[in-house]
């Protein structure tokens, strides 16, 4: 069961709580309370390399507090946007060499990244407020929510 919903930015109308929370239940198929590798591969907004970086831990399993962590660091970079911009550098007249293909590339994944991340959260709280609503709909407080199908 979940229970609230806060802001954090305008496009994150749900808490990194309830976030993690959802997704924990609902891609958790062992019930272990914790994500694996395998099982975080179903999560949209975590990669493999992703998944690697936010077990800081590093025992092969993503806690809950290491989920939260990582939409904490997510939700920054997203608020942060890109601080450098490579392709500006060749567009500028700099001749294009390894390290500034790599970094362009490097910023167009980021920034895919960031993209998924943003879309997920958006239809995270979504079906989260559509449940609220269905909810309140029936009747119930409303104080707690189960998306876990």
């Amino acid at each position: 069961m979940i229970s609230g919903a806060s802001g954090y930015m305008p496009i994150f109308r749900i808490s990194n709580q309830t976030a993690v929370d959802l997704m924990v239940d609902k891609y958790d198929l062992d019930k272990s309370g914790d994500l694996d590798v395998d099982e975080a591969q179903n999560v949209p907004i975590l990669s493999r390399k992703n998944f690697e970086s936010a077990d800081s831990f590093g025992d092969g399993k993503l806690t809950k507090p290491e989920f939260m962590s990582y939409l904490n660091q997510m939700k920054l970079e997203v608020g942060q946007g890109s601080t450098i911009n490579p392709l500006a550098l060749v567009l500028g007249g700099e001749g294009i060499n390894e390290d500034t293909f790599t970094e362009i590339v490097s910023q167009a994944e980021n920034q895919e990244s960031k993209q998924n991340f943003i879309n997920y959260m958006l239809h995270l709280t979504d079906e989260y407020e559509a449940a609220l609503k269905l909810q309140n709909a029936g009747g119930e407080d409303g104080n707690s929510v189960d998306l876990s199908a």
